[in-house]
């Protein structure tokens, strides 16, 4: 596998930035950038409907667990 980077931009003023709610469930987003052109979008499924819980996991995934889902995407399991 390429060596993948996580594309993330960060607002200050936004403390929700990469979350979505999805009827009551929340969700993080971003993408994953190789060799400066192939993109992958991950969404994660961050299991919790309460908004402060999203929020760090949401932190854990961004500092060191979106490999583990890129792995599972880009070996063929688009719903990872």
């Amino acid at each position: 596998m390429s060596d993948w980077s996580l594309s993330v931009r960060v607002r200050s003023n936004n403390p929700d930035h990469h979350l979505f709610n999805n009827h009551g469930t929340w969700w993080c987003y971003f993408w994953a950038i190789a060799d400066g052109i192939r993109q992958k979008r991950l969404r994660v499924n961050l299991h919790t409907r309460v908004l402060s819980e999203a929020r760090s996991k949401r932190n854990s995934l961004l500092k060191e667990g979106w490999r583990k889902h890129l792995d599972h995407k880009v070996k063929g399991n688009p719903h990872a």
